[in-house]
């Protein structure tokens, strides 16, 4: 299932980019030039590392694109906030975000939107943002579901 929801994010990236991004004009692709790619998760935890491991693998069978992963070392919006930043005047291709705070990053997605940086959540998103796509779990929806299988189990 891991694997599958990060070929996901790495395919939507890279469809969005392409379509969104080059044929609108906003950056100007070049031939010899590797699409850059960066996942951010919400801080460091070895429960992400198989992200950052498929986003590159997947990367690599589809050819083209630089992966980098990484994540901030405070789980803080304000530590995510700041990589973000950095990522948007770096000029990166594509953004996949974990979001730990929406009031903190949808301004920064807007921004990086507005740049011609797509941006997709994962994991956690912000709703009020210019997010070209969320890919999650409704942990709500999934918490029921469980609860009326664990009932069923146990009588």
């Amino acid at each position: 299932m891991k694997r599958k929801l990060q070929w996901i994010v790495l395919i939507m990236l890279c469809v969005f980019a392409l379509n969104t991004v080059y044929a609108g004009g906003q950056k100007e692709k070049s031939a010899d030039k590797d699409l850059n790619f960066v996942i951010v998760t919400k801080g460091v935890h070895p429960w992400y590392d198989p992200c950052g491991e498929g986003f590159a693998d997947a990367a690599a069978e589809i050819g083209g694109i630089k992966t980098r992963y990484t994540r901030a070392v405070e789980w803080t919006g304000e530590a995510q906030a700041k990589i973000v930043e950095n990522l948007i005047a770096e000029g990166v291709d594509g953004i996949a975000l974990a979001v730990i705070d929406a009031g903190a990053l949808a301004p920064l997605i807007n921004e990086a939107m507005s740049r011609g940086i797509p941006v997709m959540t994962f994991d956690d998103t912000a709703m009020d943002s210019e997010q070209i796509i969320f890919v999650g779990t409704d942990n709500y929806t999934a918490g029921v579901i469980e609860g009326h299988e664990i009932a069923k189990m146990t009588n």
